[in-house]
């Protein structure tokens, strides 16, 4: 019984911390939120926000990378990864935290996501592509995911900045009728 109480007590101080964040982000300018008001807010103390922490932006890092994890595991759930699908479950994953994206944009924090993103290309690049036939191939391919990221990401920026109201089968429709040069 202690055991687990062990384990989760962090995770339930990165929970209060993160919820206190997004609270003082809905009354107040991001900058100006200090680690005290922070941590006060959240009811912890500051050596728990460092034990756990180096900035607020890893705060809010938490979240994303949870969110590109859960996006990962159900892509790998899909039947078949046709581009509907999978731009189907990349809307429905931002639906599901376009309060925190709205956030974000209205902090002009969404780089942080796009860094995240970038990060997480190759590792969805290697779930949809077979390998390269040679070295020059691989090179080629990095760019073309980039080229490709780029646009996707364009999209989804737009779609949060005018509030989020389409639905992920819209955003799916929308998107796999581009068709992308990549895999010629």
């Amino acid at each position: 019984m202690n055991e687990k109480k062990k384990v989760s007590l962090p995770n339930q101080s990165k929970k209060r911390l993160f919820a206190a964040l997004m609270q003082l982000m809905s009354e107040k300018e991001y900058h100006t939120i200090t680690i005290s008001e922070l941590s006060d807010k959240a009811q912890v103390d500051r050596r728990t926000f460092y034990r756990h922490f180096k900035s607020k932006e890893e705060v809010l890092d938490l979240i994303i990378v949870e969110a590109f994890q859960k996006h990962v595991a159900n892509l790998r759930k899909l039947p078949q990864r046709e581009n509907y699908d999978v731009c189907k479950a990349y809307f429905e994953l931002l639906s599901h935290y376009v309060n925190f994206l709205l956030l974000l944009e209205k902090h002009n924090l969404l780089s942080i996501v796009q860094r995240r993103v970038a990060e997480y290309l190759p590792l969805l690049d290697q779930m949809f592509s077979e390998k390269p036939d040679c070295d020059h191939c691989s090179e080629h391919r990095r760019w073309q995911l980039t080229y490709k990221a780029g646009g996707v990401w364009g999209v989804t920026e737009k779609w949060i900045q005018d509030g989020a109201k389409e639905s992920p089968e819209e955003m799916a429709h929308l998107l796999s009728a581009i068709n992308y040069p990549i895999d010629d």
